[in-house]
């Protein structure tokens, strides 16, 4: 275990211990790569939120809340790295000082750790739950994004996602045809 698992843990733990129950990434303070417990849609939510107009790096997950996307090292997420830190998903791979998540094709294969895999046409489409795609979007062969939690009168879904370059983390309407078309599954955290 490298020392910086080991003293994310040790983080995690005395957060615990102190009886605050919650442990609360921050936009660029990921000190604790692990599944944080508990976590709630409304922690999700804004952390999420921090994330929205910031740059677009593939293969990371770091943003500095400041409505500039710089280039890297200083900022950037792709799809899934958005995705996973908004869900304080199990990192596995230090990159510096960011984190990198399960790649779009293991989400779409059978999730992450700690996710469910909920029917695409449950009306009970919840605030941060996941969807992921398998076929083209933008040029990719896989793509994700998370609920904002609206939609239209049209069903148009807004979802928030590492969209690319140069357009960065953005919000946008997917319609319920569109999942369809694109194959999407919709996974939960799995204490949501």
């Amino acid at each position: 275990m490298s020392n910086e698992v080991k003293k994310g843990a040790a983080l995690l733990a005395s957060a615990i211990a102190a009886g605050s129950g919650i442990v609360v990434i921050g936009a660029d303070d990921e000190a604790a790569a692990t599944y944080h417990t508990p976590w709630s849609r409304t922690n999700a939510y804004n952390l999420g939120s921090t994330g929205l107009n910031e740059g677009y790096e593939y293969g990371h997950s770091k943003w500095n809340d400041n409505n500039v996307p710089e280039a890297w090292p200083t900022e950037g997420a792709d799809c899934s790295g958005y995705a996973g830190k908004v869900w304080a998903a199990p990192a596995y791979t230090s990159i510096g000082t960011d984190y990198s998540y399960p790649y779009t094709g293991t989400w779409y294969s059978g999730g992450v750790d700690g996710s469910v895999l909920l029917d695409r046409n449950d009306p009970r489409t919840r605030q941060m739950d996941v969807w992921v795609i398998r076929t083209a979007y933008g040029g990719e062969s896989d793509h994700m994004g998370v609920y904002e939690g609206t939609y239209d009168t049209t069903y148009h879904w807004k979802i928030w996602h590492g969209s690319g370059e140069p357009s960065g983390i953005t919000s946008g309407y997917h319609t319920t045809a569109w999942f369809d078309q694109n194959n999407a599954k919709r996974y939960k955290r799995a204490n949501w």
